[in-house]
């Protein structure tokens, strides 16, 4: 079962279990029918060598506080007998190997001797053409775990059909980065809101920013693709910032009100009341990218603020879709992740598939040899 525990860690404390805990339904559900499980995931980017540092080994002792037992450890897939494995295993470090990575047929092959059946509940990872992904269900008959399907149902519920006004958030610091988002979104979207570092060139482009820390360093092509974007045939739907919080002095400033010595960290308290009176009546809401440097406070203050006012509008019945870790850990400071409808763990994944609506691991499950409906 392919799994994504690429887990945060301090030292050897795992600081964050949601991604264990998301799998433990697919897992059980298993087990409970009399299956063997051999976890498959990867572990930091060891760039297909052995490191002890990303070894999985680390990862025996959450997978042992959420499923209330230790998995067995298994070194290399070709040192073990399908039919003498126990119950429940972990195998090493999938990216210890460069077949992983490289979708080599050989190591897909040596992986698919442990099993019967794939199962790939490795959502967050389903944006990699890897072997574990792509290359498995080539060989085995396939089936998308629980918590794969549920990813899926959450992000077409939103995109194929959503209810509206629909109103999508993206923040994050390179513009480059989530332009096929902002594009694919803007199709779709009835307003589409700008935040974090990516704001300053469309504000520059506006006219409204003639000079400021946060527009040095911006690659032109940045503000080539603002201008494209602002002047485009759903540039209307754009909605921007119109303040930011400073670095160092944490005043707030107009843009028009900025000099080249002001560097924006946070959007500002006018900026936030800007973006409720467009979420105030949406009754779709997808959020992907803090509004801010939320690693430093007081720079998550408007990213909380937009949490709580869209927990708010999850209480008043709309249907409202958070992905990616930075999106989750800015939320959390301002609300419970259960608060709204979905929250995705998936990073680049959740970002393909808001751009290209699939997968090459969705796509590989679709046209492999014989794929399964159902895990139990």
């Amino acid at each position: 079962m392919r799994v994504d525990y690429n887990l945060p860690f301090q030292g050897d404390k795992a600081l964050d279990l949601t991604r264990i805990e998301r799998t433990r339904p697919t897992v059980e559900a298993l087990l409970a029918k009399g299956a063997k499980v051999v976890l498959l995931t990867h572990f930091g980017r060891p760039q297909g060598q052995v490191n002890p540092e990303y070894s999985n080994k680390k990862l025996v002792a959450p997978i042992r506080r959420v499923f209330g037992h230790e998995p067995h450890f298994i070194a290399d897939p070709s040192e073990a007998k399908k039919a003498t494995l126990p119950v429940f295993s972990i195998l090493e470090n999938l990216r210890f190997w460069p077949g992983e990575e490289a979708n080599d047929a050989a190591f897909a092959r040596g992986i698919a001797a442990l099993g019967d059946i794939f199962v790939n509940e490795g959502f967050s990872v389903s944006h990699r053409s890897h072997a574990s992904v792509v290359g498995l269900p080539q060989i085995l008959p396939s089936v998308a775990g629980l918590n794969f399907v549920d990813e899926v149902k959450a992000l077409e519920t939103a995109l194929a059909d959503p209810r509206r006004p629909f109103v999508g958030i993206v923040g994050g610091a390179k513009l480059s980065t989530k332009l096929p988002v902002i594009e694919s979104l803007l199709k779709v979207v009835d307003k589409l809101i700008i935040g974090g570092n990516m704001a300053p060139p469309f504000v520059k482009v506006q006219g409204k920013l003639t000079a400021c820390k946060s527009l040095d360093g911006q690659p032109q092509d940045h503000f080539d693709m603002a201008e494209a974007l602002l002047n485009g045939e759903n540039g209307r739907k754009l909605v921007l910032p119109v303040d930011g919080v400073l670095a160092g002095s944490h005043k707030v400033k107009a843009w028009e009100e900025m000099t080249a010595e002001d560097l924006v960290f946070d959007a500002g308290p006018a900026s936030v009341e800007k973006f409720k009176t467009h979420l105030a009546d949406a009754q779709t809401i997808v959020w992907n990218g803090p509004l801010g440097k939320f690693e430093e406070a007081p720079f998550y203050e408007a990213s909380k603020a937009l949490a709580k006012f869209i927990a708010q509008r999850t209480q008043e019945g709309a249907y409202t879709l958070i992905g990616g870790g930075e999106t989750l850990a800015t939320f959390a400071m301002g609300s419970p992740l259960e608060s709204v409808s979905h929250a995705s763990t998936a990073g680049g994944a959740f970002l393909s598939w808001l751009s290209d609506r699939t997968l090459p691991g969705v796509e590989a499950l679709l046209k492999g040899p014989s794929t399964l409906h159902a895990v139990c």
